[in-house]
């Protein structure tokens, strides 16, 4: 893949997966609006019974930090797959590879120790999601 098509792939898995999904968890803060981000606890947290929600305050102020982090990273991925992914490339995989693999380790850990296998299986998508282009990124 050209180093201008990862760049792409990349900005935009940034901006659906990460950025948009991070602003939809912190706005589940308010509940009016936390209906996607409860119908995705209830996803992964199978089976979908309506069961769990993001309806305490512990809850609700755990998906706003969360979903501000995820935010915050998301953005920090677009800056350096728009700013210096097309400039130097192998730093920016440098810094991504890293960043890409301690979250993943992190969160899927968690989500098997808090009984979520289909987080953790979620996390291997979204990992390929960004790894496979920059590995087949070319030089």
């Amino acid at each position: 893949m050209s180093v201008a098509l990862v760049s792409l792939w990349i900005r935009l898995a940034s901006l659906f997966l990460l950025i948009a999904l991070g602003l939809g968890f912190a706005m589940a803060a308010h509940p009016p609006l936390a209906g996607l981000a409860n119908l995705f606890i209830d996803f992964v947290l199978w089976p979908i019974d309506g069961a769990d929600t993001v309806s305490t305050p512990a809850n609700r102020v755990s998906v706003a930090i969360g979903g501000g982090i995820t935010l915050g990273w998301g953005v920090m991925i677009w800056q350096v797959a728009s700013r210096l992914l097309p400039h130097d490339p192998q730093l920016a995989k440098a810094l991504l590879v890293p960043t890409l693999l301690s979250w993943f380790v992190v969160d899927s850990t968690a989500s098997l120790l808090a009984g979520s296998p289909v987080n953790a299986a979620l996390n291997v998508a979204l990992l390929a999601t960004f790894l496979v282009p920059l590995w087949l990124m070319r030089k």
